[in-house]
């Protein structure tokens, strides 16, 4: 099953149209918009609030993200058996190191490259988000950890194929056969096998 991440909001005016169009796919919706908008999604942690808010999120989504370039929130989420990091690759240091590796490997936990930060990238910054890309994917692999490419759309023309974002871990440096498989098992993959969002509507 192939899978993607999207951002966009379910208050956003293209919401029903793309929940529709991706029906197998997740979409990124707020706390505070779940009231009213019944679908199966993912919630974005991004600071340490969210992230002291765990418990009760986790009674509310079916799979849990955490973005940050800060270590140390990246760590207290692999600790809390997080689903998926990411963090930006547009830096002169890469945050995501050998120790985080095996800490996620240890987790179960998924590694996301956000495409859509290669999308805005200025030249200066695709430059260092290759270097960083290559990086990863030697770390990622020492480690055995699980890399996928998410499109983090926030609207439809952001959105790309999953067979497009696999092209991107080839580019890296990963297999056509070990890129397709991430992509195409993402869902299993982020869940760590468990597939409850199926049941949600």
């Amino acid at each position: 099953m192939l899978a993607d991440l999207i951002c966009m909001s379910a208050l956003s005016k293209d919401f029903d149209f793309t929940q529709k169009l991706f029906s197998n796919e997740f979409l990124f919706i707020r706390n505070s918009e779940l009231k009213s908008k019944k679908n199966r999604g993912f919630y974005l942690i991004e600071n340490q609030n969210d992230l002291q808010k765990i418990n009760s999120l986790k009674q509310k989504f079916p799979l849990l993200g955490l973005k940050s370039n800060d270590l140390s929130l990246l760590k207290q989420g692999l600790q809390k058996k997080i689903n998926f990091i990411s963090f930006s690759l547009a830096t002169k240091k890469l945050v995501f190191d050998s120790a985080l590796a095996n800490l996620a490997n240890q987790a179960d936990c998924l590694i996301v490259i956000d495409f859509n930060e290669i999308l805005t990238a200025t030249e200066t910054d695709f430059l260092l988000i290759m270097k960083n890309a290559f990086l990863l994917k030697e770390i990622s692999l020492q480690a055995n950890c699980k890399v996928i490419v998410a499109s983090f759309a926030k609207n439809l023309f952001e959105k790309r194929g999953s067979f497009e974002l696999a092209f991107f871990l080839e580019l890296i440096g990963f297999s056509n056969e070990q890129a397709l498989f991430n992509q195409k098992n993402a869902f299993e993959l982020l869940s760590k096998g468990d597939l409850k969002w199926k049941t949600l509507n």
